[in-house]
């Protein structure tokens, strides 16, 4: 972690970050990796802050927040909820329309946290899908939800090849235009982390 921080202090340093976190229902393992974030973060900036990815699962109560992710924490750290009314459009990919948290918008640089595992729709979660799902607008989630959507062949369950979940997926990061960072955890049966890497992203899943 201290040297993934080291090699890219520069697009760290002085610059607004957001960190976006799973929530609660992915095995992530916060207590272990947000302090690291956060205390490579403060050699590094100010302003920086954290938002849980919550799709349209409903905001967790302070007693569920301490739980989460540690009373201690949260007394050090800005942690925000991702909330479906404070979203603006951006615009369609792929006829998908792309609402999305302001709080992204605002941020010169985004890390990205998952974890990966197959997924029903995606393929694959973990990436970037925080991003165009778990701070996504109603209308984009519900669409991307849809019955007519989900028939889709390729959309299915470890699938990456030509599937449309995964392509909305990856245009939002290129509308964004933003420096954007992942990083990702795998996870054995026993729910304990055997890999991890942390990344620049890199626009390469994007299928026309």
């Amino acid at each position: 972690m201290k040297n993934f921080f080291t090699k890219n202090s520069q697009n760290f340093l002085n610059r607004k970050v957001v960190a976006v976190i799973p929530d609660k229902t992915r095995d992530f393992h916060p207590k272990i990796f947000l302090p690291l974030i956060s205390k490579n973060l403060k050699k590094l900036t100010s302003d920086f802050s954290f938002i849980i990815a919550l799709g349209l699962h409903k905001k967790l109560t302070k007693k569920e927040l301490a739980q989460f992710l540690g009373k201690g924490f949260l007394r050090q750290n800005k942690v925000l909820q991702h909330c479906l009314e404070d979203t603006v459009f951006l615009k369609n990919i792929r006829k998908i329309p792309l609402f999305i948290n302001r709080n992204i918008l605002d941020s010169e640089v985004i890390i990205t946290l998952g974890v990966v595992e197959p997924h029903l729709y995606a393929g694959f979660s973990g990436g970037v899908k925080c991003l165009g799902i778990g701070l996504a607008g109603r209308e984009t989630i519900l669409y991307t939800h849809s019955f007519n959507f989900l028939r889709k062949r390729e959309v299915s369950l470890a699938n990456l090849d030509n599937n449309p979940f995964q392509q909305f997926l990856w245009g939002v990061p290129q509308i964004l235009g933003k420096r954007i960072y992942s990083l990702n955890i795998v996870n054995n049966l026993n729910k304990e982390v055997v890999f991890y890497l942390f990344l620049k992203v890199k626009i390469h899943l994007r299928r026309e």
